[in-house]
């Protein structure tokens, strides 16, 4: 069977994977193994009864601060709430977010948790899922915390890199991709950032910045170094839930703990099923975990993979990228297709004329120049090829083994452009991100200069040169990516 399945729901929620929690994983760091009565509560614990509701104000402020908060329900059920500080970029306030212990799903800002515990106590199950949001342009821009080093910073760029290439079963792209934020990125983003999930992931499930968090949407927290883990994590952040959320998973597996914000299905409202089940997908957690699930025969045909796969944490399943796809399917993919035969015009998007390499020159060094389009030149073309960790590398379509740089590692505005051979420097190396709020625009980023692609004073004669800048959102810095008239 195939399968393009998976929960998609853009919410306001965190979401943690410690690879699935599995209890019976051979690996101590993929074992928060006990039950929420075998944890031992901190030294600032809040105990609310359900004839506590609603909360006094001095109950509610207890609740809004405490280390750990135990909701005790008439019907005898109990969840545990832990707060923890998250790691912010510089200039972004600390934080307190909350989550349920022993789930994977932390709630949001703990401030929010009285209001969180008197709504479920009116919805009978669960916490209501919050309002979130898609990337827009279908581009996710991230910071890597400089706590991440040595091979578990190369996991976090090997995952990206993974990410980015997945295709559907087709052989289609993934329409989202993971780009480094750069200087003036007003676009919102994320942080990778070691430890502090308490298990071994953390993430929001969509975007939940604004204009008070300058654009950061939240931490993914990574404690188990594994690409399988990483991408699990990043199938949260793009809007995702698990696979054994979904309406129809009571047909193809038993989850044994069925209430709670981590464990239990999600019918309508905006949640929806992608495809068949998918017991390959990434986001499934295995059997024997934090929502006791346990395998049976299928009730159903609709179904990718088998029973027993369940849990795989080895990466990305083609059909989590047909369910990204279609839960993307009405904003502009972050790229048009990339590749040798998908040759590109380079325009600043007020002009007609585009960026060139002069004479078709085929010298180390030739500077880039702005040019009346013609039909048939390749030197007036660009090749764009993924270049991992969300870069791109850019060929002059005439001289395909040649790239696109910064010449001679200069770091000053004004400093040329132009090709040589490719060699991976990071002078070759480019951002190539939509502009924000401008579908088909792009913004062309180097990676060694942090400088933006740019044409000399908005020129709009032949001859006008091409250059970086500091990044400043001109339309001089705006471009757009046309097919190549070859």
């Amino acid at each position: 069977m195939i399968r393009m399945s998976r929960l998609a729901l853009t919410s306001l929620l965190f979401v943690a994977a410690c690879a699935d929690q599995t209890a019976t994983s051979d690996d101590p760091a993929l074992d928060p193994s006990g039950t929420v009565e075998d944890k031992p509560p901190t030294a600032d614990t809040v105990v609310v009864r359900e004839s506590d509701l609603p909360l006094s104000a001095e109950l509610a402020s207890r609740v809004a601060s405490a280390d750990t908060v135990i909701y005790l329900a008439s019907s005898g059920a109990r969840i545990t709430y832990v707060g923890s500080q998250a790691v912010t970029p510089e200039g972004v306030p600390p934080t307190r977010f909350v989550r349920e212990l022993g789930g994977d799903i932390v709630l949001g800002h703990q401030e929010q948790l009285p209001e969180m515990i008197e709504k479920r106590a009116h919805s009978g199950v669960g916490l209501p899922i919050g309002n979130g949001a898609l990337w827009p342009d279908s581009t996710v821009a991230y910071t890597i915390n400089s706590g991440v080093v040595g091979s578990d910073l190369a996991t976090v760029k090997a995952a990206i890199t993974a990410w980015n290439l997945a295709t559907d079963p087709s052989g289609n792209p993934l329409k989202v991709r993971f780009v480094p934020r750069y200087a003036n990125d007003s676009r919102p983003y994320v942080q990778f950032v070691k430890g502090g999930s308490g298990g071994c992931g953390l993430s929001h499930v969509g975007r939940a910045d604004n204009i008070f968090t300058n654009w950061y949407s939240h931490d993914i927290n990574i404690d188990c170094f594994s690409i399988g883990v990483i991408q699990h994590e990043m199938g949260h952040t793009v809007g995702l839930y698990h696979e054994q959320q979904r309406c129809d998973r009571d047909t193809y597996v038993t989850v044994g703990a069925p209430a709670g914000i981590n464990c239990e299905r999600y019918c309508g409202g905006n949640s929806v099923d992608y495809g068949p089940y998918n017991y390959l997908s990434v986001m499934h957690y295995s059997y024997n975990n934090a929502c006791s699930i346990t395998q049976r025969t299928p009730g159903g045909s609709w179904f990718h993979g088998a029973p027993s796969d369940a849990g795989q944490r080895v990466g990305l399943d083609s059909f989590d990228v047909s369910a990204i796809n279609q839960m993307y399917s009405g904003i502009t993919p972050s790229l048009p297709l990339i590749g040798s035969s998908h040759p590109y015009s380079l325009q600043p998007i007020y002009t007609s004329r585009v960026v060139i390499v002069p004479g078709g020159s085929a010298a180390d060094g030739a500077q880039l120049l702005l040019w009346d389009r013609y039909a048939g030149y390749r030197d007036q073309s660009v090749i764009v090829e993924d270049a991992g960790e969300g870069y791109v590398q850019l060929h002059p379509g005439h001289q395909p083994t040649k790239c696109y740089e910064d010449l001679s590692f200069m770091t000053t505005n004004g400093a040329a452009i132009g090709q040589w051979g490719c060699w991976g420097g990071d002078n070759q190396l480019w951002i190539l991100a939509p502009h924000t709020g401008s579908p088909g625009q792009f913004e062309v980023i180097n990676k060694y200069s942090g400088k933006a692609l740019d044409i000399s004073a908005a020129g709009n004669f032949n001859g006008a040169r091409v250059q970086q800048w500091d990044h400043n959102n001109g339309d001089n810095q705006r471009f757009v990516l046309s097919p190549a008239w070859w």
